[in-house]
């Protein structure tokens, strides 16, 4: 059972110069990953084995810190997936610290891979819901980036 490069291609945008507020993705740039079932990962877990594209030396291929890594771990609880181990290879087509959403265009591409080699039984809904898991372990509960993967949304700030 394998998978290559599905996922969306897209970057994600903001309208406004605000706070992050109305976030929209396009085609054009974008990750690529490749999946397959590897009987070396423990059961239930997932590998990053591989990172190519410019500059890759700066991502960490350890899934519990690596943005796509998190968001494929939380996918996989929610989907109930025990039986076997997954390695995700990932291609970066996104500049890191650009402010085009590189780390949730590899969010989104990794997700939708797992979603879809398991028959994509996970929602939009859901799916933003793993995405989030990232974006809150690498910089706070918000999902002004990784929610418009894929669709136009609109976000409410509010301050306490």
């Amino acid at each position: 059972m394998g998978i290559n490069q599905i996922g969306p291609k897209k970057y994600v945008a903001y309208i406004f110069v605000s706070f992050d507020f109305l976030g929209y993705a396009v085609d054009g740039l974008g990750d690529s990953v490749s999946l397959s079932v590897d009987s070396s990962v423990h059961l239930g877990q997932i590998s990053i084995s591989y990172i190519s594209g410019n500059p890759c030396s700066k991502l960490n291929r350890n899934p519990l810190w690596n943005c796509a890594g998190i968001a494929a771990i939380e996918v996989m609880k929610m989907l109930r997936i025990r039986s076997i181990g997954l390695s995700l290879s990932l291609h970066k087509g996104l500049p890191l610290g650009s402010g085009l959403g590189s780390s949730a265009t590899s969010v989104a591409t990794g997700i939708v891979a797992i979603n879809e080699i398991f028959g994509g039984k996970l929602g939009s809904e859901e799916l933003v819901l793993a995405r989030l898991k990232s974006e809150e372990k690498v910089s706070g509960y918000h999902a002004d980036n990784v929610g418009p993967a894929g669709n136009l949304r609109l976000y409410s700030v509010f301050s306490c």
